[in-house]
Formats: C-alpha cells, sequence, structure tokens
C-alpha cells in the first residue's frame, strides 16, 4: 500500500462528515446550529477514541494497520461550519457550544489559513457570538 493510498481512499469519507454535519444544518428550522455542532464534536470523539485504539494495538503488536478512520480528515466540514455560524441563520444557539466550536477552531481550523484569512475568520466568528458578539477583534483587525 503506498502512504498517499489512505488520504485518497478516504477523501470520500471527509465529505461523508461534511454531509452529516450539513444535513443537521439543513433540517433544522429553528435557527439553532448546536446539533451539527454536537455531530462535528461527536465525529471528532469517533475519530479520536479510533486513534487510540490503534495506537494500543500498534504497541501490543496485535495490529500494524490503521483504521481507516484515522485518515478521515474534518477539513470539509471545519470550513462548513464556521461559514454556517456566521451566516445569521442560526441566532439561538447555546453559548458555550458555540465557544468550545470556536476553540477547537482556533487551535484547529486556523492552522490551514494564513494569518490574514485567520485573523478575520475569527473576527467573524466573534462578531457573531449568539450571545456576546464582539467588534474587538474586528476591529484590532481592520486597524
Amino acid at each position: 500500500m503506498s502512504s498517499l493510498q489512505p488520504r485518497f481512499t478516504h477523501a470520500w469519507q471527509r465529505h461523508l462528515l461534511r454531509a452529516l454535519v450539513h444535513a443537521h444544518l439543513v433540517l433544522n428550522t429553528n435557527g439553532n446550529a448546536d446539533p451539527a455542532i454536537r455531530c462535528f464534536f461527536d465525529l471528532i470523539d469517533i475519530k479520536d477514541a479510533m486513534k487510540l485504539d490503534c495506537s494500543r494495538r500498534v504497541e501490543q503488536k496485535k495490529d500494524v494497520q490503521p483504521s481507516p478512520v484515522v485518515y478521515v480528515g474534518l477539513w470539509p466540514a471545519t470550513v462548513q461550519l464556521p461559514a454556517a455560524l456566521v451566516s445569521g441563520k442560526y441566532p439561538n444557539m447555546e453559548p458555550s457550544l458555540y465557544d468550545n466550536f470556536f476553540k477547537f477552531w482556533r487551535n484547529y481550523g486556523g492552522k490551514h489559513h494564513n494569518e490574514d484569512s485567520k485573523e478575520f475568520s475569527h473576527a467573524d466568528l466573534d462578531v457573531c457570538h449568539p450571545r456576546k458578539p464582539s467588534a474587538e477583534t474586528a476591529v484590532r483587525y481592520i486597524t
């Protein structure tokens, strides 16, 4: 098996994860993105559990092939969710869940952006906070 094969073999799964998050967003009619955010975090938990299981198996020499889930990227869902959160369609979100996603995005999603784009996205998410919108990051961004 080529070292590049898992990346391409599991590309469709990244888009399936995005579709799961998207389904929660589209099917929600009460302006609440909480089910989509929870789904996103559930997917991360599943992926982390599979990575841990794989590491244990490798350490115990029981299995040297990682689970396919280890290769599944979250990037498509990580891009889609912030775009939805700042769209104005989901004003009834649980603030702590929004904050948890923002912290995750800042640590994970921000790594894949250049500094300018990352700062703009942070400002966008801060301005659209469901209970405590803040323009501080936006003002810093434009000054």
